[in-house]
């Protein structure tokens, strides 16, 4: 039993050694012996999500990815390999939804977007996390949160 309150202390100590600063400022990091002080922004692909209809029933509807380079301009049809997307009811005990589509088998009517089948299979209230897989292997995620009625 002693032993496992020394564990306790000792695991306390070394976890509080790994956190940031209690004011929120992110400890500063250091390459090569310099400190950074500034956050650099890098910017990002982005998806947007939304379903057709927009009013959604229990049975097929389709998720509309849009989706953008770091420059905001449409990512082309060739450079998107896999689209990926997982259905989580908000309540317990319920067994995910998942679809995925290849290059290919996805429709498209525009540059950047991105039309994916997608079985809300009952009512209620969903979290739809997706996952785009670029041909380069970069992942482009998002969350789409509805409700099936």
């Amino acid at each position: 039993m002693r032993f496992i309150g020394i564990l306790s202390i000792v695991l306390i100590l070394a976890l509080t050694g790994c956190r940031q600063s209690v004011d929120g400022t992110p400890v500063s990091p250091t390459t090569n012996g310099v400190t950074i002080t500034t956050a650099t922004l890098v910017p990002s692909y982005r998806v947007s999500l939304t379903t057709s209809p927009a009013a959604l029933t229990v049975g097929e509807s389709i998720i509309v990815f849009n989706i953008t380079d770091p420059s905001g301009a449409p990512v082309p049809t060739q450079q998107v390999q896999l689209m990926r997307a997982q259905g989580d009811m908000t309540h317990a005990g319920m067994v995910p939804v998942i679809e995925e589509a290849r290059a290919g088998s996805f429709a498209t009517d525009q540059a950047g977007r991105f039309d994916m089948p997608f079985n809300f299979n009952m009512a209620g209230d969903w979290n739809v996390s997706v996952t785009v897989t670029l041909t380069d292997g970069t992942l482009i995620t998002g969350t789409l949160t509805t409700s099936v009625r």
